[in-house]
């Protein structure tokens, strides 16, 4: 089968294509899916730089991306719940071979059947940051209804899906942008948007807030300066690094940094409220499958990438006809 990988940790540049990579035999417990489609997440580049090499040692050679979306095409013995021609969705294994080839093989237990209402090549935007917003808002921030939530990076890939979920909650949602207006994010219901390349977060605030979700790659005096932002025993949740814990307590709220956790059942209540119109993936660029090198290089920081880059998520077409 095709499939792009890398034999080595680095840059961008050591994504090979690969059309000779033999098909991985299931077993009992896995499925094979026929990839429709893959995405990009910051967590595929920073897995393929090595950043994680010490909890996520790879084999090498690897196939990247955490996201896979596609048909079932064969199934193992003991898989049940699945069937083959099934239109399923995936957050992956990250030391597995990942959604970026033509095949996919992976545990049954982490196949969630698939959004109807949005294309199959859609649905892969959504696995890894429609589960790291459920779980940072829902699991982790405890968010309910009336309360105010901050969303850092309201834009980007949670950020813009955390936005859609906290309106679906009944919060009033509040979101940085690179830009106002924003179009994007009005069309998906925000309650309030704040410009953080010209307004100071606490004056155009006023009335501080419930939870924070930061979404956005930041320094960690950045990250602990949101903390008066809080309204006493709320919660910052962070994507990327918590605040100082022992800040967090002398200033009466609290702070976690959040590591996402696959769940089918979780991929399956969001396809539902897909199908409802609650929620839809912001798609920034439908790519050709080979041209997965280049949206690598756009997001690489020695490239000039900046926390305020391409809008929602960028889509990898492995095969448009399913």
């Amino acid at each position: 089968m095709k499939a792009w990988v890398y034999d080595t940790y680095g840059g961008p540049e050591v994504l090979r294509f690969a059309e000779d990579i033999p098909e991985r035999r299931i077993g009992t417990d896995e499925v094979l899916i026929r990839t429709a489609a893959t995405s990009f997440n910051p967590v595929d580049a920073k897995i393929r730089q090595g950043a994680r090499r010490d909890i996520l040692p790879l084999k090498f050679p690897h196939i990247p991306g955490v996201d896979v979306s596609g048909v079932v095409a064969k199934i193992g013995d003991q898989v049940s719940g699945l069937a083959v021609g099934q239109r399923v969705y995936a957050y992956l294994n990250a030391q597995d071979d990942g959604g970026a080839a033509e095949y996919v093989v992976t545990k049954a237990v982490l196949v969630a059947a698939a959004p109807q209402i949005i294309s199959l090549q859609d649905a892969a935007a959504l696995p890894c940051v429609a589960l790291t917003a459920w779980q940072g808002l829902f699991e982790l921030g405890t968010l309910q209804a009336g309360q105010r939530i901050l969303i850092i990076g309201a834009g980007g890939g949670v950020g813009h899906i955390a936005v859609q979920l906290a309106k679906w909650k009944g919060a009033f949602a509040i979101g940085t942008s690179s830009k106002t207006p924003d179009d994007d994010l009005t069309r998906l219901g925000i309650d309030q948007l704040i410009n953080y390349r010209t307004e100071r977060l606490a004056d155009a605030l006023g009335e501080k807030v419930d939870v924070i979700l930061n979404a956005a790659t930041m320094s960690s005096d950045e990250i602990n300066a949101m903390l008066v932002l809080l309204k006493p025993n709320g919660i910052l949740v962070s994507t990327t690094g918590p605040a100082d814990e022992a800040y967090a307590a002398e200033s009466g709220v609290r702070s976690v940094g959040m590591v996402t956790r696959r769940d089918a059942q979780g991929l399956q209540r969001l396809a539902e409220l897909v199908d409802a119109g609650s929620l839809r993936p912001l798609i920034a660029a439908r790519v050709p499958f080979g041209e997965l090198a280049s949206v690598h290089e756009q997001a690489d920081p020695s490239r000039g990438f900046t926390r305020s880059g391409a809008r929602g998520k960028t889509v990898i077409v492995v095969d448009e006809t399913l």
